[in-house]
């Protein structure tokens, strides 16, 4: 579990997200990345926090001119160490079959 920008990011073997993924999150890297966290590590020395996952690029919208802020994901890399402070937001993730599409929270302020 890792806190950034008001989120708190879980990663997959976090006990605690076992019903919904809350492990894919987006990346400010400037190509619209994100990334699904199999775990946090910490460098002991400098106390810097590192995601590492599958890293997942953006492929398009799901549904073209209906729903721009839905994309498509596609993998880039099977395994990937991304810097904690490039790490922006969850997001909402939705699978089918071997497509997966994912979009920013609409609501921010509202949570449980």
């Amino acid at each position: 579990m890792f806190s950034r920008n008001g989120f708190v990011m879980y990663s997959r073997s976090c006990t605690k997200v076992n019903k919904h993924n809350s492990y894919t999150i987006a990346i400010d890297d400037g190509q619209n990345s994100s990334i699904e966290v199999d775990s946090f590590l910490v460098h002991e020395q400098t106390r810097r926090v590192f995601a590492v996952g599958k890293l997942f690029g953006e492929d398009g919208c799901a549904v073209e001119g209906r729903v721009p802020h839905i994309k498509l994901l596609k993998r880039r890399m099977d395994l990937a160490v991304v810097k904690a402070e490039l790490l922006r937001e969850p997001l909402v993730v939705i699978k089918n079959g071997e497509n997966i599409s994912a979009s920013c929270f609409p609501n921010t302020y509202e949570r449980d």
